[in-house]
């Protein structure tokens, strides 16, 4: 529920940019914000900038975002597993971008890393730049520009995927993503976070 709520939260912030700027502006937001913590694209109406400044600071739950869409893309296209072990650890090493990036590899990357050990998925969005720039390209393009947000986000939580250089399959999901980010939070000594819209509710009761 609180991951719902921060995809919320960045799904309103995208509105409120779109609703007064456009979509292209809103685009550029999500691009810039995710890519390089650059917040002045969005907009201050229904406070978008400020709630987002608040995630600005929270490394886990941004990629816990992008993972979540990754796995939950990786899903609701019936994507193959067709990247070894050793595919990904070329992935993680290619910090000049010379590798394909084209096409659904940088959500198969993303979701088969996640799969593989969300922290090893982590150090790898983190340091290959041309990886994330990519993958938010997809993320923006399905997530907003097709509107696909009730696809992704009802997706199943699981799924059963075979590397080719693994003899045993092993799940994909959802669950491993959100118990490991919350493992990472209490790692970095850090209270999980709450989105406002969940702090409004829990206000009321």
């Amino acid at each position: 529920d609180l991951l719902q709520g921060t995809k919320e939260t960045v799904d309103a912030a995208y509105d409120s940019t779109s609703s007064k700027h456009g979509s292209e502006v809103a685009n550029a937001a999500i691009m810039t914000f995710f890519r390089n913590g650059v917040l002045q694209y969005f907009t201050r109406d229904n406070n978008a900038r400020s709630n987002m400044e608040e995630l600005l600071y929270r490394g886990n739950e941004i990629y816990q975002i992008l993972a979540d869409y990754a796995i939950s893309s990786y899903i609701l296209n019936e994507m193959e597993c067709d990247l070894s072990h050793d595919d990904l650890g070329s992935y993680a090493r290619d910090m000049n971008g010379e590798l394909d990036y084209s096409g659904t590899i940088p959500i198969k990357v993303l979701a088969l890393a996640s799969t593989a050990n969300n922290y090893w998925a982590l150090n790898i969005l983190s340091v290959n730049k041309k990886l994330k720039s990519e993958l938010l390209g997809c993320f923006i393009q399905e997530r907003y520009v097709d509107d696909k947000r009730f696809d992704l986000d009802n997706t199943a939580g699981i799924r059963l995927v075979r590397f080719p250089d693994e003899d045993k399959p092993i799940f994909m999901s959802k669950t491993r993503l959100n118990n490991d980010v919350r493992n990472m939070n209490s790692d970095d000594m850090i209270d999980d976070y709450i989105p406002p819209t969940r702090r409004e509710n829990a206000s009321t009761k």
